[in-house]
């Protein structure tokens, strides 16, 4: 972030320290920035001094748009302070409102495609054109992709699924066989996308062994983990527009929440550690409720149709393990922090 700070009429010791002030506030404020676009970011803060008070102003520009605070003061470092409150309150709310309106484009895309596709798909199924069929429904597929992602990972680190046993690939292309298999009997009622994700569900469900799984069997998570990775497959070489798999962060999965110090300062290695370490412990039918109405768009609707349970229960669901998850980032980073702070103390007496 490009950063410029103008004083207007104010004394050397206030320019010194109202500076020296604001700079501890820039970290909060670049958290919630993209770092892809921090270079395309710039904030201007102009510091008047007007007896009796102080008049601060901050002006953000964003690739977005503009952002515009501004605060009076007796004491320049409580104007400074609420100016950067209300900043970052005006950032958060931008940001989610872009966050919203991509998702819900996608949701648009990703709907209309599967519903454009349908006629054309059957006709291929009543030919018996299956090379046709799959060479038709693999492009859709990369609507799904990062969901597939996601729910492969999760198989592996619940034990369902071995590290390296199938690829992304392979479970997409289980995914397309079952609709080949399956498609005389898909319900037209059903958004297609629907079905295909409830396939998706199904397939990795079938590989459970066991009710339940313990930590014995499936032990601590660790930064390298091999089960927090899974190969593309043929998508790599064969689909490259496909993109790369958009990585799982704390900010899309909690839009609303304003990580604590110690996640901020965790490197993306150890908050995807973390996070994926939390998102196990959900029941899964809450995690996929989670993760499919704020990451996909999904109505509650949608999500109860699929999972053939009540929209209040769906609701409920999401509301629990939002507040879950941010209960064990708050909670467990805090108390790791304080154990480490005092083992400090201790070894320095």
């Amino acid at each position: 972030m490009i950063e410029h700070i103008a004083f207007h009429d104010c004394p050397k010791s206030v320019k010194e320290d109202t500076r020296a002030y604001w700079q501890r506030k820039r970290p909060r404020i670049e958290r919630l920035l993209k770092k892809k676009a921090t270079d395309e970011c710039h904030l201007r803060v102009n510091i008047w001094r007007k007896p009796p008070q102080y008049e601060v102003r901050a002006v953000l520009l964003l690739p977005s748009g503009t952002l515009v605070t501004e605060e009076r003061h007796e004491n320049p470092r409580a104007a400074v302070d609420k100016v950067a409150d209300k900043l970052v309150l005006q950032l958060r709310r931008h940001r989610d409102a872009l966050r919203k309106d991509a998702v819900q484009r996608r949701k648009r895309v990703r709907k209309q495609e599967f519903a454009d596709a349908a006629a054309t798909l059957g006709r291929r199924v009543d030919e018996g054109a299956q090379p046709d069929f799959f060479e038709f429904l693999r492009p859709l597929l990369r609507r799904i992709r990062n969901h597939a992602h996601h729910e492969l990972l999760l198989a592996q680190l619940e034990g369902h699924v071995r590290p390296g046993e199938i690829t992304l690939s392979d479970l997409l292309n289980e995914v397309a066989l079952r609709a080949w298999e399956r498609f005389a009997g898909w319900d037209a009622t059903e958004p297609l996308d629907q079905w295909m994700v409830r396939a998706l569900h199904n397939i990795l469900d079938e590989r459970q062994k066991h009710e339940a799984y313990t930590l014995a069997s499936n032990p601590e998570i660790v930064v390298d983990d091999m089960r927090l990775e899974a190969e593309d497959g043929w998508v790599t070489e064969n689909e490259p527009y496909w993109g790369e798999n958009e990585p799982l962060t704390v900010d899309e999965l909690l839009p609303d929440h304003d990580a604590p110090e110690p996640w901020t300062k965790l490197v993306a290695k150890e908050q995807r550690r973390q996070l994926f370490t939390y998102l196990r412990r959900l029941v899964p039918t809450q995690r996929r409720a989670l993760m499919l109405h704020v990451l996909d768009g999904w109505d509650v609707k949608e999500i109860a149709v699929l999972q053939g349970r009540s929209a209040e229960e769906i609701q409920r669901d999401i509301e629990l393990a939002s507040e879950a998850l941010r209960a064990w980032i708050s909670r467990e980073l805090n108390d790791e922090a304080s154990a480490t702070s005092e083992i400090a103390v201790a070894q320095s007496e």
